[in-house]
Parts: structure tokens; C-alpha cells; sequence
């Protein structure tokens, strides 16, 4: 591994990995979501949920950094996940249930 000779990258590495590992879930979950509207031809929330996910990943280090340190930059990964799966669960349910209004039903899944 590139950088693992030096003792405080490795407590890096492992800072970021047992951080993350728990979400992986959430993750598995994100994808499964995501591809299934895709497949359904539903593009607008999985769009969304991108956006949701860059904007996660870029807010969150800004905002946290300066409190936590690098614990702030790793959390960004799991709440830009659990972000993105929050719209994308809200898009399948309205994807599975009609009795929604259209409108709001048409604007996030496409």
C-alpha cells in the first residue's frame, strides 16, 4: 500500500476504514435503489441523489474540519450516502405507490 511505511497514515487508513465500514449497508442499499429507478427508466432521482451526494461531500468537510479534524472529511462519505439513500428510498415509494400527486410523483422520478 502506497504511504503504509509511515506509522500516522496507517492510523489514517484505519481511522477512514473503521469509520466507513459500518455504512457499507447504506451503500449496498444506495446502489440497489439507484439502478433499479434507472432500470425503471426514472432518471430525475437518481440525479437528484447525486447531487445530493456532491454537495454532501463537499459541505460536510468544509463545515466539520475545522471542529473534528479528519474525522470531519471521513464522515462525509457515510452521510452523502445516507443522504442520496433517503431520496432514493422517498423516489421508490412514489415510484410503487399512485396514490401520490402526480406532480410531485413526475418530478422525482422523471
Amino acid at each position: 500500500m502506497f504511504g503504509a511505511e509511515n506509522p500516522e497514515t496507517l492510523l489514517f487508513i484505519e481511522r477512514y476504514l473503521r469509520f466507513t465500514t459500518p455504512f457499507y449497508m447504506v451503500l449496498s442499499i444506495l446502489f440497489v435503489i439507484r439502478y433499479t429507478l434507472h432500470g425503471l427508466g426514472k432518471a430525475v432521482a437518481p440525479t437528484l441523489a447525486g447531487l445530493m451526494e456532491m454537495t454532501m461531500r463537499v459541505i460536510i468537510p468544509i463545515t466539520f474540519t475545522g471542529i473534528w479534524g479528519f474525522s470531519g472529511i471521513v464522515m462525509s462519505h457515510p452521510l452523502a450516502w445516507i443522504g442520496s439513500t433517503v431520496i432514493l428510498v422517498y423516489a421508490l415509494f412514489l415510484v410503487k405507490n399512485n396514490d401520490v400527486s402526480t406532480r410531485i410523483k413526475r418530478f422525482m422520478t422523471g
